[in-house]
């Protein structure tokens, strides 16, 4: 009998052993509040609109479970569909934009009314189109190993630069991507802005 207890014992700590292990870790929340007055969120995500999975309702609910208070969707487009209004979903503020392809990379625009005529081709000649009708933009990930993602216009007149971008670090050491735009910065002026990406149903910073 005692072998019996014995065996059951050891099974039973076997099996929580196991399950234990199974278990994710705890999701990642950002702190609600900074000393500098930093407003978490995060800028380019894509939507099943275009290449990404999730709706803009589940992105709000992941980046509210995340701790972000603002999102802005930027799914792949030529900027002629009138973006959908700024809206509260779960306390967190969620933002349209378009990534466009040009001839020098992709391009994002925010805070725009729809172009009347799509917008593609030239990279600067994009970058001229954006600022004309009233639009900010962003030069999207420049660091990418990809051709036709990677920006390349640098005489161009963009409003800021995208320099953390998950599709292109994660395939990269965090260290030399960092190093490199630190030498970049002296070189151009630039505004840097976080990415986010929505592609397998969850956020990841």
């Amino acid at each position: 009998m005692k072998r019996f207890f014995l065996a059951a014992a050891v099974l039973a700590t076997v099996a929580a052993i196991f399950i234990w292990a199974r278990v994710p870790p705890k999701r990642p929340v950002l702190s609600s509040t900074f000393d500098d007055g930093t407003i978490p969120g995060v800028l380019h995500v894509h939507s099943n609109r275009s290449d990404g999975r999730g709706t803009p309702e589940q992105i709000a609910h992941d980046a509210a479970k995340a701790g972000l208070k603002f999102v802005v969707i930027t799914d792949h487009g030529d900027a002629t569909r009138l973006p959908d209004p700024p809206i509260y979903r779960e306390g967190v503020l969620c933002l349209e934009g378009t990534e466009i392809s040009t001839s020098g990379g992709h391009y994002i625009a925010i805070d725009m009314p729809a172009a009347p005529y799509p917008l593609a081709g030239e990279a600067r000649d994009v970058v001229e189109d954006v600022k004309r009708l009233g639009g900010f933009g962003i030069a999207a990930h420049p660091d990418s190993p990809k051709l036709e993602l990677r920006w390349r216009e640098w005489n161009a007149p963009f409003d800021a630069l995208e320099i953390v971008n998950l599709d292109t670090t994660w395939r990269q050491r965090m260290t030399e991507h960092v190093l490199r735009f630190q030498r970049l910065a002296e070189q151009v002026r630039i505004w840097d802005r976080g990415h986010e990406q929505q592609y397998d149903g969850g956020m990841a910073r």
